[in-house]
């Protein structure tokens, strides 16, 4: 149950927030089925990780959590993306997150 999962997630997150002047928005494309097969653990870990270092690093503004749909002839692929106002990453730290990468 994917909406059970999101909620479970937006109120640890919510927890980790603490006293942050920050707001937590979540986008779920309405056309997701509600009963989902797939590996529920990975799916939370996936999304606690990415909410949790968005909130990490953002001190005011926003999260947005936007979580959609890749139709495929065996079932559907969950996109989950996150986007805030935080700090963000150097130039010197990107280039880093791909080294070795390209052959």
């Amino acid at each position: 149950n994917l909406a059970s999962t999101i909620n479970d997630v937006i109120n640890m997150a919510m927890t980790r927030k603490g006293d942050k002047n920050i707001e937590i928005i979540v986008r779920v494309d309405p056309t997701i089925p509600k009963g989902l097969i797939g590996d529920e653990l990975r799916i939370r870990q996936i999304i606690i990780n990415l909410l949790t270092n968005a909130i990490k690093f953002t001190n005011k503004g926003c999260v947005v959590l936007k979580i959609s749909q890749t139709k495929q002839d065996y079932g559907i692929n969950l996109n989950v993306s996150i986007k805030d106002t935080g700090i963000g990453i150097s130039d010197e730290n990107i280039e880093k997150l791909y080294e070795g990468c390209i052959n």
